[in-house]
Formats: structure tokens, C-alpha cells, sequence
């Protein structure tokens, strides 16, 4: 008993050590933290190098002590999905293995071989991807998320105060399972839930029950996708949930979903706070943090490597939007990701952040917001989140690729891809969408014509693997401003990180 609280001491002083060091870094000057962003990626690449087979043949003839980041090759979803097995630095692990594992629901929550956190992205943008990390890069995560985000303790100074009187923390998830944003949450830290009393509600729940729980909870912090948000804040103007007279709530954390203007003013007018935009994937989840007072979404200089790219692969000047972005990870010494490509279309600020961090800001995330699928009912327009497409079809582990267009108010198209070898249920696939619909009480709404292909064309204008198409174009209906959510009992959303 003894042994248990002295540990438990232990890994909180450990943890608040890591908080210290994360808050200690953002203040130093630009150039401190230039030369730490260095120290990281020469570390990370020598890592590579010594234990990864793919990284040893392709660093070879590169002078990894001087050589410039654009020297580096570009690795994609594709190569990483080809060359699993090569590129984790780990030979116990193997791409099939943690595949089986996460087959297992039982599973999730626990450390493959006891050392290492694995998820799966829902495939939004082109073929699902395998992440595999160990426990200290959600040490990590976590660490900079308090050091730098809501205020949890960051001082040894609150620690006692915070043990008295413990921030109270809200998470919505789809439910347990092996996508990235249930995975961190999943993976938490122990040390975490020390200094935070830690609420985890699912969307599958009643939506009545979640709104009763919320007003019995009065958090200090949510954490949802953007349109759970956008329900609560609906709820809060019809009353139903009363946060702003309990007078707790300070801070509201948007992840997983694009989240417009019109939805950031709308949500921020019936809480009276505001909403933190978090922007990150699961390939490098510390990337940024949402800033905490809502101006857009720090860039964590020492965790990951943005650069924001043009077609061509040129860098594009702040202020103006990318074509595409190249991350490499600075933690992940499990995994490298190391100018890692993805289709999101990112804007650097040229301003430093209005609430006074030294760290550069992203003030726009644009990038899988572009297709937005909408119908009718009785006259008034009802979005369908794509998101509800992503959640059926995740579980399907032998997809590669899928593309969903929709032709017709009430019209659905899919195409989907099986991996390698690998073969695909058509009928399955539709059933588990229309269970999706029927779960949001939209029985009978919608019919979709699902296909099993070899290959998915990318767009010839763009290049890009375009995963929703509305061919509809946008409706005539939709208002200038955001108004209440229709039909917000419970809308499921799969996290796509």
C-alpha cells in the first residue's frame, strides 16, 4: 500500500516535471526554441537511422549531422502502409499483429506487448494509416496539452490546490475503440486524472442522458467533435443545458471536425467562452493545441516540423493557404514520421497570436471542409456529417479506400477499395451505413449504391483522392448564420485525428 502511494508521488512529480519543462520552453526567445527544433530533428534522425531498415537505405549518402530538412525524403501513406514493418524502429513489431489486436475490442485501452498504444485514422483522406507510439509520447501529449492549453496546474505551487479541488473535464467519444482520438483518451496518463476528475461520455448514450449528466457535472472543460459542440450550444439556448448560469465552465475544446465561424461565434454566444480549435492528426497528435483563448492553433515548434507547401512542393509564405502539408514528429521514436505528406490546406499566420504565446499560429485549417453533404426535410435543410460514413466504415480493416459522392438530395454513392488480397462484403458495408443512419433516427432517409472496386481515380484537376464529392453544389436554403442544430440527438461522429 505504501509502495502504490509512493509510486503514485512519484509519477505525478514526474509528470509535473514534464509540465514545467513544456512551459519553460514556449517562454524562452524564438531562437531558444529554433535550436531545440533542431536538437530534436538530428536526434529523431540519427533514431531512424540506427533502427530502421527503411530510413538506413533511404538516409544513405545523407549527412545527417548538416543535411537540410528538403534534403530528406517524403514519405506518404502509401510507402508508410507498403513499408510498415521496415519503418517502425521495433522488429516485435508487425504490421499484421496489430491489426489482429485491434480486431479484439477487449483490447483496446491496453498496451500492445504491454509497451506500445496503437490506432487506426478512419481513412478520410486516402487509405487507413497504423500508428503505434509508446507511453511516453502520451506523457508527452498530455503534458504539453496542460502546460499549454486549459488551466490544469502547471506550477508546483497549484499542485496542492488542484489535489483539493480538482478541474472537472468532459470528453465526448464516438465509443471505446481504436481511432485516434478514443486511443489518447484511452491512453491517458494516470497522473493526468490526479490533478483532473476525468468525465468520459458517449455519443452512442441518450442524448437526454448526456445533457442530464452535464448539468449535474458542471464542467470546467469539454472536449467534443465540432457539431456535439454546436448541439450543446443549441441545448444551452433551449435550456435544456444549463453550463453558463452554473458558472464553471471555462473553456470548450473543438477536435476531429472543421470548425466554421459561424459555428465558433455560435457556440461562443451561448457558453459566454471560448472555443479552442485543435488541429492535429494521428501521425503526430502534439502538432498543435487549440489556442485557449480561440484565435486559431498554436504550432508546437518542439514536437513536429509544419511545413506548409504549394502544389509543387515549394513552401508557401504566411498568410496565404497550401496545397498540401509535410509533418515530421519529434517524440514518436517508435514510428518515425519524418516529412510525412498529407492533402490539408493550412494557413500560417504572420501575426504572432493576439493572446501573447510565442509560438507561431495557424489561422486557418481548411482542408476537408470543401464537401458538405446536405438533404431536405419538410422544407429545411438537415446536414449529414460525413463523419457518419468514416464511423461504418471503420471497422472494415481490409479497406483501403473508399469515396463517397452524393448525387441526389436523397442519393448516395460509394466506392470502396479492399487492401492487397483482401476481399469486401458489398452488402455488409451497406448495411452498416444504413445502421449509422437508422442509429440518428434517419430510417429510411437516405439509399446508397455501394461498389467494390479495384481502384479510386484521384481528381484529375487536382491530383488529390477526393474522399466526398456532393455534386448537389451548396443549397439555396442555407442561412447566413449558423443556427440551432437539426436533429442533435446523439449525430455520431467518427474521429478522424
Amino acid at each position: 500500500m505504501i509502495d502504490q502511494l509512493l509510486r503514485q508521488v512519484w509519477d505525478s512529480a514526474l509528470f509535473i516535471h514534464q509540465i514545467s519543462h513544456f512551459n519553460h520552453v514556449v517562454d524562452r526567445p524564438e531562437a531558444h526554441r529554433a535550436a531545440v527544433q533542431r536538437q530534436a530533428l538530428r536526434r529523431m534522425l540519427r533514431f531512424a537511422n540506427a533502427h530502421s531498415p527503411y530510413y538506413q537505405r533511404l538516409f544513405r549518402g545523407l549527412d545527417l549531422r548538416r543535411c537540410a530538412l528538403e534534403d530528406l525524403p517524403v514519405l506518404n501513406k502509401r510507402l508508410l502502409m507498403e513499408h510498415f514493418d521496415e519503418i517502425v524502429t521495433d522488429r516485435r513489431l508487425k504490421l499484421d499483429d496489430l491489426r489482429q489486436f485491434m480486431a479484439d475490442p477487449t483490447n483496446f485501452g491496453s498496451y500492445y506487448l504491454g509497451e506500445f498504444a496503437v490506432c487506426q485514422t478512419s481513412g478520410t483522406q486516402g487509405q487507413p494509416v497504423c500508428v503505434v507510439q509508446n507511453r511516453d509520447a502520451f506523457v508527452r501529449l498530455f503534458g504539453m496539452q496542460i502546460a499549454r492549453g486549459h488551466s490544469l496546474p502547471k506550477t508546483w505551487s497549484e499542485v496542492g490546490a488542484r489535489l483539493v479541488r480538482k478541474k472537472r473535464w468532459v470528453i465526448f467519444l464516438l465509443r471505446p475503440g481504436f481511432f485516434p482520438s478514443a486511443a489518447a483518451f484511452g491512453y491517458m496518463p494516470q497522473a493526468v486524472k490526479r490533478f483532473a476528475e476525468i468525465h468520459k461520455l458517449t455519443l452512442t448514450d441518450p442524448w437526454e442522458e448526456n445533457l442530464r449528466k452535464l448539468n449535474e457535472i458542471q464542467p470546467d472543460f469539454i472536449t467534443g467533435y465540432t457539431h456535439v459542440l454546436h448541439n450543446l450550444a443549441a441545448a444551452e439556448a433551449s435550456g435544456n443545458l444549463r453550463l453558463r448560469a452554473g458558472g464553471q465552465l471555462q473553456h470548450l475544446i473543438s477536435m476531429s471536425e472543421p470548425l466554421l465561424p459561424e459555428i465558433k461565434k455560435y457556440i461562443e454566444d451561448r457558453f459566454g467562452v471560448p472555443v479552442s480549435n485543435h488541429y492535429a492528426m494521428a501521425e503526430c497528435m502534439a502538432l498543435t493545441l487549440g489556442c485557449p483563448q480561440g484565435h486559431g492553433s498554436h504550432l508546437n515548434t518542439d514536437l513536429g516540423i509544419l511545413e506548409v507547401l504549394d502544389r509543387d512542393g515549394r513552401p508557401v509564405p504566411r498568410g496565404e493557404p497550401g496545397f498540401k502539408i509535410r509533418v515530421t514528429n519529434l517524440y514518436n521514436f517508435v514510428q518515425p514520421f519524418i516529412r510525412y505528406e498529407i492533402d490539408d490546406v493550412v494557413t500560417l499566420s504572420t501575426n504572432p497570436c493576439p493572446c501573447g504565446s510565442r509560438l507561431p499560429l495557424i489561422s486557418s485549417i481548411a482542408g476537408r471542409s470543401n464537401d458538405r453533404f446536405w438533404t431536405l426535410r419538410g422544407g429545411e435543410e438537415v446536414s449529414v456529417p460525413v463523419y457518419l460514413f468514416a464511423q461504418a466504415f471503420l471497422p472494415h480493416l481490409d479497406m483501403a479506400e473508399y469515396q463517397v459522392t452524393q448525387t441526389g438530395l436523397t442519393d448516395f454513392t460509394v466506392k470502396a477499395v479492399p487492401l492487397a488480397g483482401k476481399t469486401l462484403d458489398a452488402q455488409a458495408l451497406e448495411a452498416a451505413l444504413q445502421e449509422r443512419f437508422d442509429h440518428v433516427g434517419w430510417r429510411g432517409w437516405f439509399k446508397v449504391n455501394l461498389e467494390v472496386v479495384d481502384r479510386i481515380t484521384p481528381d484529375p484537376r487536382t491530383g488529390k483522392l477526393r474522399r466526398y464529392i456532393n455534386l448537389m453544389g451548396n443549397s439555396a436554403k442555407t442561412p447566413a448564420h449558423s443556427p440551432a442544430p437539426v436533429s442533435p440527438a446523439g449525430v455520431a461522429a467518427a474521429a478522424v485525428v
